[in-house]
């Protein structure tokens, strides 16, 4: 088994007993757990994944020691940085939270910087221009980690600490040395972008929808059927919602609305995303009622005699 160790330590006035709320750390830890397993997926995708283990320590401010692991392959080369297991996790290690160029500290470091230029040089590294003219070199793994939503998204979960009172530093420590700090001060720095989202899609259309599950309250989805897929979808069709209000709308199994839709489908960094609004009901066509075939009250009628 492949490992290399560090820590990341919590430091502020509500920590000095070396206590701290495990409703802060346990998010912070998955969080940073999850970060080294998806860095590694998308800079080593064919290589074996990763695993962030707790180690025992003493306390201090608050410090926990965590362990890099990854399954060693006899037979197999790991082309992450090199063909060796554990230097593929001291450089992966290095690449998020290490004293060089890391991903916290590029993160840091472009916070609100416009880039004019860059150039790919040699070696795997790329040269950042900002537009006042300075210059700044930086690993191009590091910012395909930058460059991703997701990872961002997990850096913003491990300092989710620092928005809490009374934590005001988060450390990253290797080998006896702190390798980077982020300050309470810095936090916002670390809030990852907006999601980019793209519509592809938006289109009106007239549907025949099963109401798979109505819904009385305002603002929340139903859960409707065109026969073949289920989905959510926002009902604005006030008139309609006024008549269900005052309770002149029944429902039962099998109901049918004819409806004008909009649709729009949108592209996300995770997949395809459709939504669905129900703009009007143009009618309600209520299930069929089961016939009764005779009165079960009534005694079965005597054969006539022949």
């Amino acid at each position: 088994m492949a490992e290399t160790s560090f820590s990341i330590v919590f430091d502020g006035p509500s920590l000095d007993s070396g206590r701290m709320d495990v409703h802060d750390l346990a998010p912070a830890l998955l969080a940073l757990g999850d970060l080294m397993r998806e860095a590694n997926a998308l800079i080593n995708p064919d290589g074996p994944p990763v695993s962030l283990e707790l180690r025992a320590t003493a306390t201090g401010s608050v410090e926990v020691a965590l362990s890099l692991t990854a399954p060693d392959f006899i037979h197999r080369v790991i082309d992450m940085f090199s063909g060796d297991p554990a230097t593929a996790l001291a450089n992966l290690k290095e690449l998020v939270i290490g004293t060089g160029v890391g991903l916290f500290l590029v993160i840091k470091k472009l916070h609100n910087r416009r880039i004019a230029r860059q150039e790919r040089l040699q070696s795997g590294w790329v040269r950042l221009v900002f537009d006042d003219g300075e210059v700044f070199e930086v690993p191009e793994n590091a910012l395909r980690l930058y460059g991703s939503n997701q990872i961002r998204r997990r850096v913003r979960q491990v300092l989710e600490p620092l928005h809490r009172d009374g934590i005001e530093r988060v450390d990253f420590v290797d080998n006896g040395q702190t390798t980077t700090s982020i300050y309470k001060s810095e936090a916002d720095e670390y809030e990852p972008p907006p999601s980019r989202e793209t519509m592809l899609v938006e289109q009106d259309t007239v549907m025949a929808l099963t109401i798979a599950s109505p819904s009385f309250t305002e603002g929340n989805k139903w859960r409707l059927s065109d026969g073949e897929r289920t989905f959510y979808a926002s009902v604005e069709d006030q008139g309609f919602l006024d008549r269900v209000d005052r309770g002149l709308e029944s429902f039962r199994k099998g109901d049918i609305m004819r409806c004008d839709v909009h649709f729009r489908q949108w592209q996300t960094e995770t997949g395809l995303r459709p939504e669905y609004v129900v703009t009007r009901v143009a009618e309600h066509i209520q299930g069929a009622v089961p016939q009764v075939l005779f009165d079960q009250d009534s005694p079965p009628a005597e054969d006539s005699a022949d």
